[in-house]
């Protein structure tokens, strides 16, 4: 099977009709599909993983657009200038993160330098020192983790993930998926830095969760704490779920990740959520029941937009 061109250079193919496009627009997006939050071409690029919403002829024309704007206006950038405006920033004491300087600049510093760090690095700087944005290798990761176990801190994953993300983050992905490996690049036993054991047991657990309820508390898994719910999956040998109806005799108080999903019941719960008042943007709906019903509406009819549009919206 031929590979798919991942970079179109005369059309797109909209994801959500299959039509062919020189740009997927704000106003396709928000008339045709009911896409209605702030930003409906940066949700629908994030929707389905998608680097451009618009063809290669297309983008290549806006940035010579671009271009001869500022041509005429006299001011036209060169790499000099790019130099000596990051100079400038960093004389006076402004921040040289990428977020934090001006769209224009940073933009051309891309297209004259190759990317904005290329461009900190060309005007002479060291490009973590200056923005202070960290780039990771194994041997900054262990003596990260050296320098921690120095000043005491404990290394079990749990507190490394909850106080250090950044450390955790980069560990897993450069000592492929495990905090251990990490530790024992760096000289420790992951054995001597396991997380001691929990008070939690079956007894303490449900009272927890009566008390909850009884208090008209959230006892849904995103607010309940970790270590609760690992002991819950790992040593009763319960779903949160299961174990919430267990101990309070209800349903759980909102929507399940279960079986029996159906078109029907997709769209009502659309319809519910529509009703009391919710947004139904991806962030919205996420924030209110989770991504169950996101990822059945995909499920069933391809993406969440469509599965609005479906139920009426």
């Amino acid at each position: 099977m031929a590979r798919e061109n991942r970079d179109p250079t005369t059309h797109v193919i909209c994801k959500l009709c299959g039509k062919k496009f020189r740009a997927i627009t704000f106003l396709l997006l928000r008339n045709l599909h009911h896409y209605d939050g702030d930003h409906p071409i940066l949700d629908y690029k994030l929707n389905y993983g998608l680097p451009f919403a618009m063809c290669k002829d297309s983008r290549q024309k806006l940035s010579e657009a671009k271009e001869d704007f500022w041509d005429e206006r006299g001011q036209h950038w060169t790499r000099e200038d790019v130099l000596a405006e990051i100079r400038q920033r960093h004389r006076t004491g402004q921040s040289l993160r990428g977020k934090k300087v001006s769209v224009s600049l940073y933009e051309i510093a891309r297209r004259l330098f190759g990317s904005w760090q290329k461009a900190i690095e060309a005007a002479g700087f060291d490009y973590e020192v200056v923005t202070g944005v960290r780039r990771w290798n194994r041997k900054k990761v262990i003596e990260r983790i050296r320098q921690l176990a120095a000043e005491g801190v404990p290394l079990d994953a749990t507190n490394i993930q909850r106080d250090y993300s950044y450390l955790h983050r980069a560990a897993i992905k450069l000592f492929p998926k495990s905090w251990a490996k990490a530790l024992r690049a760096a000289g420790f036993d992951p054995a001597e830095h396991k997380k001691p054991q929990g008070v939690w047991n079956r007894q303490n657990a449900e009272d927890w969760v009566r008390n909850q309820v009884a208090k008209k508390k959230s006892v849904l898994a995103r607010d309940v704490p970790r270590d609760l719910r690992e002991v819950v999956y790992k040593r009763f040998g319960f779903g949160w779920t299961e174990f919430v109806e267990e101990a309070t005799g209800a349903a759980y108080p909102g929507v399940k990740k279960q079986r029996g999903w159906t078109k029907e019941k997709v769209l009502a719960e659309i319809k519910r959520l529509k009703e009391e008042g919710n947004r139904l943007t991806l962030r919205s709906v996420i924030a209110a029941v989770g991504q169950a019903i996101i990822k059945h509406a995909r499920r069933f009819f391809g993406s969440w937009p469509a599965g609005r549009a479906a139920a009426g919206y």
